[in-house]
């Protein structure tokens, strides 16, 4: 993976978890392009949709802060930049258990 496919991935991965955690379940607008958007998606398994009045959209799930999330992309028509909207798959609250163990295996 070279340094701007990095890059890429810790701002994408940067703005779904910011999209989640401020606006659940919302449709959020981005400054984003949607290629970089779009090969993020493929990277975690998303296969991309193309609609035949133009539009695009590609959905994938992701675990955030222990929550298994299905995210979507859409392509902006206008400036062709990226909407996020994220729903949880499941609501789950982690136990202190779940939590420390969790964050144990990371260090």
């Amino acid at each position: 993976m070279g340094f701007f496919s990095k890059r890429r991935d810790k701002l994408l991965k940067e703005a779904v978890e910011n999209a989640f955690l401020l606006n659940e379940g919302e449709i959020v607008g981005t400054s984003i392009y949607w290629e970089a958007a779009e090969r993020f998606a493929q990277d975690h398994g998303a296969k991309t949709d193309r609609y035949a009045d133009g539009g695009q959209a590609t959905s994938f799930k992701m675990m955030i802060h222990f929550q298994e999330v299905s995210i979507t992309f859409t392509r902006d028509r206008i400036n062709g930049t990226v909407n996020i909207r994220e729903v949880w798959l499941i609501k789950y609250k982690p136990s202190v258990k779940s939590i420390f163990v969790n964050t144990h295996l990371l260090m």
